[in-house]
């Protein structure tokens, strides 16, 4: 099973430079520990069609996303799909 880790660290490289084209936005993601996964908190910056990871939080997000570690592993790797995506509603907050 992929872990936060391993997801965040591919997602550069999984990203759609043509979805991406035109945004600029940063997404926080505070991912609690579930299970064997530590989780973690993480950024994405998204700009110019690009896609950079890191580790920590961001100073002012676009938008924050909130939720376990296990339920987010599922729905990068598209366990839950439309079942999980309705219920993340709850767990994004807009800056």
């Amino acid at each position: 099973m992929a872990t936060v880790q391993e997801i965040m660290n591919d997602l550069p490289e999984r990203f759609d430079p043509k979805v991406g084209a035109g945004m600029n936005a940063v997404i926080q993601f505070h991912l609690a520990a579930a299970g064997a996964d530590t989780g973690g908190n993480y950024h994405a910056v998204i700009q110019d069609g690009r896609c950079d990871v890191q580790e920590g939080e961001h100073l002012s997000p676009s938008m924050t996303l909130r939720m376990s570690a296990a339920d987010y592993v599922d729905l990068a790797t598209g366990k839950f799909g439309h079942q999980l995506a309705f219920r993340l509603v709850a767990f994004v907050e807009e800056a």
